[in-house]
């Protein structure tokens, strides 16, 4: 899939709810453009320095954001460009694809931190679950078997909920 915008007329009830899915291939990213440019292209608006401090805080130094091109990045920097413009987005839920696949740890520690400040809801679908721990989440659901049911515990419950995934 792509990463789109979604609008509470798109997918929600409510038409002020709105909502940024992030596919595991980042396609929101323009490669041809570089990385302030993708800041400003997903936020329309956005003052420079609320872009340069986002693409900071995931590691993206002055230098680095104006001149380098996103087809240039590694896939790691790729997720953290990613993350950097989902992280200024006015979203009330960001929708996660697998966010930690063919990632170092390095990469996903900075990504966990910067989804530890979104105020908003993240609704996940992951197998990785330490990155679930960190990250907070609190309600589980398992597909299975073509079933999707709520788990009656969450990633902090230690071995057990690793137990019921198998």
């Amino acid at each position: 899939g792509s990463s789109t915008e979604l609008t509470g007329k798109d997918l929600f009830r409510s038409p002020d709810f709105s909502g940024l899915y992030i596919s595991q291939r980042y396609d929101q990213i323009d490669r041809e453009k570089t990385l302030l440019e993708n800041m400003y292209l997903a936020n329309p608006g956005i003052d420079m320095q609320v872009a340069r401090r986002a693409l900071g805080n995931l590691l993206f130094s002055e230098k680095y954001v104006v001149e380098k091109l996103a087809k240039t990045l590694s896939g790691g920097e790729t997720a953290r460009l990613a993350f950097a413009m989902a992280s200024v987005a006015p979203v009330d839920i960001l929708i996660l694809d697998e966010p930690t696949n063919n990632l170092d740890v390095e990469t996903i520690g900075i990504i966990t931190d910067a989804l530890k400040q979104f105020t908003g809801a993240i609704l996940v679908v992951s197998h990785d679950i330490d990155f679930l721990r960190q990250i907070g989440i609190e309600k589980s659901f398992l597909i299975k078997d073509q079933k999707f049911t709520e788990m009656k515990t969450k990633p902090s419950d230690d071995g057990y909920y690793a137990e019921l995934l198998k």
